[in-house]
């Protein structure tokens, strides 16, 4: 089969772009840092539905209010949840929302629990310690990837860790992530009427 030039570059443009979509969701969280456990979780929440578009109060430019969540009881044994809110849309994860030492008989945070509750949350991508909602530039639809890890370590969590520093000590502590679930929220800034 002979593929004219046209056919092949643009064979070659799809192909980069999957590769560059498969290369950014393998740079998640559950990907790297915690990387066991089965994916027995289901997380949910009323707001939207898995990949589909999430409401514009949720973003920064509407009430960056941080989206109600709700999962699923992890197996025996959690001692302790870690929620992480990550876009990859990027090309590198940038860190949306962390919060850790979550106790383990929770299985929800409520609509704006970042701001309305006493949680233990590492810093976002804009350094601060709550939910940043999304705000993508230039029109492209961005995937915020929510994960949420069953670990069977109750972690000596300090303030300010990332994503690594708390991988680091469950590791240190010989802990494992038991379980996880995943939902993706996806935006899209609206379209500016002319």
């Amino acid at each position: 089969m002979c593929l004219t030039k046209h056919a092949r570059v643009a064979f070659a443009a799809i192909a980069v772009a999957l590769l560059a979509g498969c290369n950014a969701e393998s740079q998640l969280a559950s990907e790297t840092v915690f990387n066991g456990g089965l994916w027995t979780v289901r997380l949910t929440s009323p707001a939207f539905l898995d990949a589909e578009q999430m409401p514009a109060k949720y973003t920064q430019r509407g009430g960056n209010v941080s989206p109600p969540l709700s999962w699923t009881k992890g197996p025996s044994g959690v001692k302790q949840w870690v929620l992480i809110v990550q876009d990859v849309s990027g090309g590198k994860p940038v860190n949306h929302w962390l919060v850790y030492n979550i106790p383990p008989k929770v299985t929800e945070m409520p609509e704006n629990a970042a701001r309305d509750y006493e949680l233990t949350q590492g810093a976002n991508y804009l350094g601060r310690h709550d939910w940043a909602g999304p705000s993508p530039r230039g029109g492209e639809a961005h995937h915020y990837y929510f994960e949420i890890f069953a670990l069977d370590t109750a972690i000596a969590a300090t303030a300010d860790m990332d994503p690594r520093a708390i991988a680091h000590e469950l590791k240190r502590q010989n802990g494992n992530v038991l379980a996880k679930g995943q939902l993706v929220g996806i935006y899209r800034e609206p379209e500016k009427k002319k």
